[in-house]
This record gives C-alpha cells, sequence and structure tokens, in this order.
C-alpha cells in the first residue's frame, strides 16, 4: 500500500468536511430552524479559499524537500593532492 501525499490526505479530511457541513444543514432545514444562506456561502467559500492555500503551500514545501536534477547529477569535483601536485 502507497502511503499517500499530504495534499491528498488534506483533500479527503476537506471532502469529508463538505459533506458533514451539508448533512448538518439539511438537518437544522429539516428540523425547522431558519438558516442565513448568505452566512453559509460566506463561511462556504472562506474555507475552500483556505483550502486552496493551504495545499498550494504543502505542494510547495513537499517539492522544496526534493533535489532538483541539477542537484542530483552534478558532483562537485574536488583535486586531490597528486592532482593538485601533476598540474603543477
Amino acid at each position: 500500500m502507497m502511503r499517500r501525499r499530504p495534499v491528498q490526505r488534506l483533500t479527503s479530511m476537506i471532502v469529508g468536511a463538505i459533506i458533514t457541513a451539508i448533512g448538518a444543514v439539511t438537518i437544522a432545514v429539516l428540523s425547522g430552524k431558519s438558516i442565513d444562506v448568505e452566512l453559509v456561502w460566506i463561511v462556504g467559500l472562506g474555507a475552500v479559499g483556505a483550502w486552496l492555500l493551504l495545499t498550494a503551500v504543502m505542494a510547495g514545501v513537499r517539492n522544496n524537500e526534493r533535489p532538483s536534477e541539477l542537484e542530483q547529477t552534478s558532483d562537485p569535483v574536488t583535486p586531490t593532492r597528486s592532482c593538485l601536485a601533476a598540474c603543477s
């Protein structure tokens, strides 16, 4: 089994939270409660915006942890004493 990336885990949590929120609003409406729809939309849009920012930051941090292709292929060459003696 492969380990999922943090962004994928966060996405799954957000989907679960959205489904839970929809269920809670549905239960409240069916119980006869009055729901301010504009406030629900504002909170929902704020949550989605925060989710987008957080996943972008997490993806950026994840990419910075891996060495770039240049860092992987270039090995610093340090001259040895024998090379320095032969080159002078």
